[in-house]
């Protein structure tokens, strides 16, 4: 049997109110290489670069006879400054809250998933966030693992999460399967035609043609206006992760 780990906060911290779902910890590590590409960095307020004070936007203060052309100023030093030095060089924390996830950096590498239409069941993340899940320590509901938001399929590699993925709309889990498909550039023949990629590119076949005898296209096994589908490398399949709700 897994072991679920023990609730510090004694239900009092780290889960959302309107859910009762708990906040879902993860090590940024174990996200896809693209996962994160997409935060917003906090480089916190702005503050004067020689004696701290919080700075003013420029545009919002009236200047007598000191030099306010610069994007911040400090009155108490009467100077203005550029914003580059007007932040910390370093990012003092990070976010994500684009209407479907709310996440924030946790701990020293790790994120917190706030929001999400994903929940798993995990070991509790307590003592290091109490009260929270360790998505990174999957347990199932039957051994006593605590339901908290997480990360769905789409950010991890492969598109495969480490644990299983349930839909806070419906509680239905949420699998990540292959799909096999005829491929759309050659409609399953594994042969592209200088005919589709003229209409994709706007332009004539013959120009198309000019442009493979010259190699400004490049494309293999090229006869009777037809060549190898580069989409598909002449398989006349794609295949993609696809993800389904099952009935739980």
């Amino acid at each position: 049997m897994a072991y679920p780990g023990i609730d510090y906060s004694l239900g009092r911290s780290n889960f959302d109110p309107e859910t009762g779902i708990r906040f879902g910890v993860i090590g940024m590590g174990s996200l896809g290489e693209y996962a994160l590409d997409d935060i917003d960095y906090d480089y916190g307020d702005a503050t004067c670069p020689d004696c701290g004070n919080p700075a003013i936007d420029s545009n919002d203060v009236e200047f007598d006879d000191w030099d306010a052309e610069k994007d911040y100023c400090c009155e108490v030093c009467k100077k203005s400054f550029w914003s580059d030095r007007a932040f910390s060089e370093e990012p003092l924390g990070w976010s994500i809250d684009d209407g479907d996830y709310k996440v924030v950096n946790c701990l020293d590498s790790d994120a917190m998933v706030l929001r999400s239409p994903y929940y798993t069941y995990a070991q509790y993340c307590s003592p290091c966030v109490p009260g929270a899940g360790s998505l990174d320590n999957p347990v199932s509901e039957s051994d006593g693992g605590v339901k908290c938001y997480c990360f769905g399929h789409d950010w991890f590699d492969d598109d495969v999460a480490p644990y299983p993925v349930y839909s806070v709309a419906s509680g239905n889990q949420v699998i990540s399967e292959e799909q096999t498909t005829p491929c759309p550039n050659c409609n399953g023949s594994g042969r592209d035609t200088v005919q589709r990629l003229s209409t994709a590119r706007q332009t004539t076949n013959a120009l198309v043609r000019e442009q493979i005898t010259a190699g400004t296209i490049n494309v293999h096994d090229y006869h009777d206006d037809t060549f190898t589908c580069f989409r598909c490398d002449g398989k006349g399949t794609q295949t993609e992760m696809v993800t389904r709700e099952v009935q739980s």
